[in-house]
């Protein structure tokens, strides 16, 4: 069968397995099937709360205060989620489970994704027993959880992972998420495969989100086709459905192109996106954009 005839995922699986003087047995991948967390939930904030005494954080120190104690314990990191087997979980085998990995001093993918392992980035823990103080302390300190920190994915796995691990009722809280595409091994990749891109979209525009990286990691991205100039990508169906997500405050786009391509073309294309989705005029910069592009297509 020739190489180009076989199914995509099934190239990746090759590609991983070949190797100098033969084929090389790899680990079987996790299978992708962590349960999504339940829709009901206890909302303590609005239940009445029963008589207690009060803590002395909570007495002596101002909100303003104890919030700068919740952003250290919590706040301020990269979290990753992956899907990793189940050490074991009775009743549950083959059940895979969403593991989350925290890491400080990153600013972007590549502090966390780096090649050697002298990164910035640090592997951390989140005091997450904090929550388990009180009601008030829960009630203050979640949402530092979930608007401080920001939340990576692979894309192509974001729905599943997202509500299996934050589940539904976290949709409004996330405000910084990092999606990024695992190497495919060497492979070609196109950008706007549609199996990547498929559960990112819909769920991004429920999302109050204000910051935004999408990654390609190591994926080289030829030069040519969308990727020409800063305009084309912004046309083609995928650079629209980046376009749509309003409200952000923060965008990053990482791309990885061939040599011959300049190297300042991935960050006119990055600063093209950031000029129609940031800033006090970057609506009415999109508006005119979509006019134009519009009136180009009539022509």
């Amino acid at each position: 069968m020739h190489f180009n005839r076989i199914p995509f995922h099934l190239k990746s699986l090759l590609a991983k397995c070949l190797c100098r003087g033969g084929i090389k047995r790899v680990p079987c991948l996790p299978p992708l099937n962590p349960l999504p967390l339940p829709l009901n939930r206890i909302d303590i904030e609005h239940k009445p709360m029963a008589e207690q005494l009060q803590s002395p954080l909570l007495r002596k120190l101002p909100l303003e205060l104890r919030e700068c104690i919740y952003d250290a314990a919590m706040g301020g990191r990269w979290i990753v989620m992956k899907v990793v087997e189940p050490v074991s979980i009775p009743g549950k085998q083959g059940q895979s489970v969403v593991r989350s990995t925290c890491y400080v001093n990153a600013e972007k993918q590549e502090d966390i994704f780096a090649d050697d392992m002298d990164g910035p980035a640090i592997e951390a823990k989140i005091t997450i027993a904090l929550l388990l103080a009180c009601r008030q302390v829960y009630i203050e300190a979640l949402p530092i959880l979930h608007q401080r920190n920001t939340f990576c994915f692979p894309a192509e796995h974001f729905g599943i992972l997202f509500f299996s691990s934050l589940g539904h009722t976290c949709l409004l809280s996330i405000r910084r998420l990092s999606l990024y595409v695992p190497y495919q091994y060497g492979l070609s990749y196109h950008f706007d495969t549609p199996w990547t891109w498929k559960t990112v979209f819909p769920i991004l525009k429920e999302m109050r989100i204000q910051s935004l990286e999408l990654g390609f990691g190591n994926n080289t991205v030829a030069g040519s086709g969308p990727f020409k100039d800063s305009d084309a990508v912004l046309k083609t169906a995928w650079g629209h459905s980046v376009l749509e997500i309003r409200g952000l405050r923060r965008f990053r786009l990482s791309l990885n192109f061939d040599d011959e391509v300049p190297p300042t073309r991935g960050e006119e294309i990055e600063q093209r996106f950031q000029q129609l989705m940031i800033g006090p005029d970057a609506d009415e910069r999109y508006t005119k954009f979509l006019e134009e592009w519009e009136t180009s297509w009539k022509v």
